[in-house]
């Protein structure tokens, strides 16, 4: 099974939104988790979601990272602009802005 979703919009999904679409598909995922019937085969199925494929801003959202700007999971390094690119470069201060984080805030 493939599903795909597309958020609408002209701009990114808020991230206090982003449940609103994800609600129904996990929904659904649950009901397969929990093992589905099929009484021609006599045979009870259950599936798991193993992929899930976005751009980087979406799985850094997805996640739960403190934002699509922050690569990394233990730390709260944010990616700096170059012209209109966002550069995740620059750890050559790293003593300055790394800090862990905690598992119970992650």
């Amino acid at each position: 099974m493939l599903t795909l979703g597309l958020l609408p919009g002209s701009n990114e999904v808020k991230l206090h939104k982003i449940n609103h679409y994800l609600s129904p598909i996990v929904d659904e995922l649950l009901e397969f988790w929990d093992g589905i019937e099929i009484p021609a085969a006599g045979k009870n199925i259950r599936v798991a979601l193993i992929c899930c494929s976005n751009d980087i801003p979406a799985a850094r959202k997805l996640c739960g990272h403190v934002s699509a700007l922050v690569s990394c999971h233990k730390c709260y390094k944010a990616a700096g602009l170059s012209g209109n690119k966002l550069n995740f470069g620059g750890f050559d201060d790293m003593d300055n802005w790394f800090v862990e984080r905690d598992l119970e805030e992650h």
